[in-house]
C-alpha cells in the first residue's frame, strides 16, 4: 500500500456515514481480496470519469487474477473507443442478460450512488444477498444500498477513488492503468482548469503521467478530433441559443433525432454545453436534449459564482456543483417553464 498517496484523504469524512475514507477503503480492499469474481459497473450514458474508473479497476483487479467484467449500460462514447483494450468493457444487451452472469462474489459500482442510474445492471446489483461496493464523488445519493460505500465530493474525480483503492490493494500503476485513471481523472477536471483542480488531483496527475502515458495525444483526441457532423450540431445549438433572466440563463437544445441525423449517439454530445456556458454574463448554463417526445435530458453547467446541483436534485437528477443534469418525462413546455423557475430561484439564493 502507498501510505503516501492516502494522505490525499486525510481530515475528509464520507458524505453519509462520517467514517474515515481509509477505513472504508480497507473494507472494499477486503471484500475484494475475498472475492474471485468481480461485476464492475458505472452509470448510463457514461462520461470520461465513469468509463475511465471502470476500466482502471478493472484492469487492476485482473492483474490481481480476478475474473472480471467491465459492464456498460451504453455504448461508450466514440472518442474515447481508441483507448479501450480490445476486451475491456462490454456492453450488456438487457436486464436479463446481466442476470444470466450471477452466481458474482462481489458487484463494484462507480462514480454513483445511485441505484436507478445503474441502468441495465440495476437487477444484478441490487438483487437479494449481491454482496456490492460503491465509490464516487457525486454528492446526495441515498445511503445504505451498499456493504461498503464512500462518497467523498472533495475527490476531484472517481477516478482518484479508483487510484486510492487499487494503491490499497497494492496494484502497481502501469501504463494502461495510468491511461484510463488519466481519461477519468482530466476529463472530470475540464483537463485541469475546473475549480475540482485541487492539489490532490494535480498529484495525482503527476503520478500518472510518470507511468508514460501520452497525454498530448489523449487530449488531441478526445478534444481536437471531432466529426464534421458533431461541429455542424454544435453550430446549430449555439446558433439557437436563448438568453433569459437578463442573460444570467442561457440554454441551447437540440434531439436524439437530430444527432442521429449527423451520424452521432448522444454521448457524443459531450462538451457542448461547456461552449454554451462560455457566453458572457451567464450564470447557468443548459442543454435540453429531446430523447423522445416527452423523454428530455438537460445537462447544467454553473461557471464563476453559480450553482446547478440543487437545480438538478429538484428534478430528481445529481452531479457537482458546477456540472449537474436530470431526465424529465412531460412536455417542453412544461420543462422549459419549470427550469425557468428553478434557475431563477437558484439566481435568487
Amino acid at each position: 500500500m502507498s501510505v503516501e498517496s492516502l494522505t490525499s484523504v486525510a481530515g475528509y469524512r464520507d458524505a453519509h456515514t462520517g467514517r474515515d475514507p481509509r477505513e472504508l477503503l480497507e473494507n472494499m480492499a477486503d471484500a475484494i481480496r475475498t472475492a474471485s469474481s468481480v461485476v464492475i459497473a458505472s452509470h448510463v450514458q457514461p462520461d470520461g470519469d465513469a468509463l475511465g474508473s471502470a476500466v482502471g479497476l478493472g484492469l487492476g483487479l485482473r492483474k490481481l487474477g480476478k475474473s472480471v467484467r467491465v459492464a456498460l449500460s451504453d455504448e461508450p462514447p466514440e472518442k474515447f473507443r481508441p483507448f479501450l483494450l480490445a476486451g475491456a468493457v462490454e456492453v450488456v444487451p438487457s436486464a436479463g442478460a446481466a442476470l444470466a452472469w450471477r452466481p458474482v462474489d462481489l458487484c463494484c459500482l462507480l462514480d454513483t450512488s445511485e441505484p436507478q442510474r445503474a441502468g441495465l445492471l440495476h437487477d444484478l446489483f441490487f438483487a437479494e444477498g449481491q454482496a456490492r461496493l460503491c465509490l464516487d464523488h457525486h454528492p446526495g445519493g441515498p445511503p445504505g444500498r451498499f456493504d461498503v460505500q464512500l462518497v467523498l465530493p472533495e475527490a476531484p474525480a472517481t477516478g482518484s477513488l479508483v487510484l486510492l483503492l487499487l494503491d490499497v490493494l497494492g496494484v502497481r500503476i502501469d501504463a494502461d492503468i495510468a491511461q484510463a485513471l488519466w481519461i477519468a481523472l482530466a476529463t472530470d477536471t475540464g483537463w485541469f482548469r475546473f475549480q475540482n483542480t485541487t492539489p490532490w488531483a494535480l498529484r495525482d496527475a503527476a503520478r500518472l503521467r510518470e507511468a508514460g502515458i501520452d497525454t498530448s495525444r489523449l487530449y488531441r483526441a478526445i478534444y481536437e478530433d471531432i466529426p464534421l457532423g458533431r461541429a455542424r450540431l454544435q453550430g446549430h445549438v449555439l446558433a439557437n441559443l436563448r438568453a433569459e433572466l437578463d442573460g444570467a440563463f442561457v440554454w441551447g437544445e437540440t434531439s436524439k433525432a437530430q444527432v442521429e441525423a449527423e451520424g452521432l449517439q448522444v454521448s457524443d454530445l459531450d462538451g457542448v454545453i461547456d461552449s454554451v456556458k462560455a457566453v458572457r454574463g451567464v450564470i447557468i448554463a443548459a442543454l435540453v436534449v429531446r430523447l423522445a417526445d416527452d423523454q428530455f435530458k438537460v445537462s447544467l453547467r454553473a461557471p464563476g459564482d453559480g450553482a446547478v446541483d440543487g437545480v438538478a436534485r429538484r428534478f430528481g437528477g445529481g452531479g457537482h456543483v458546477k456540472a449537474a443534469g436530470f431526465r424529465f418525462s412531460g412536455t417542453r413546455e412544461a420543462l422549459l417553464e419549470a427550469l425557468r423557475s428553478s434557475v431563477a430561484e437558484a439566481l435568487r439564493t
